[in-house]
């Protein structure tokens, strides 16, 4: 029972990492595209 609890806190942890990865990637995106439009006026 242990080592299903350690197996579920580390898929859940690398799950975690994977979604931060892709909101910082999501966030810059979005930044730039502010930062292209706003200066295009």
């Amino acid at each position: 029972m242990l080592l299903m609890d350690w197996i579920f806190l580390a898929g859940l942890g690398v799950a975690m990492a994977v979604l931060s990865l892709i909101l910082d990637y999501g966030v810059d995106k979005l930044q730039t595209c502010t930062f292209v439009l706003l200066s295009s006026f």
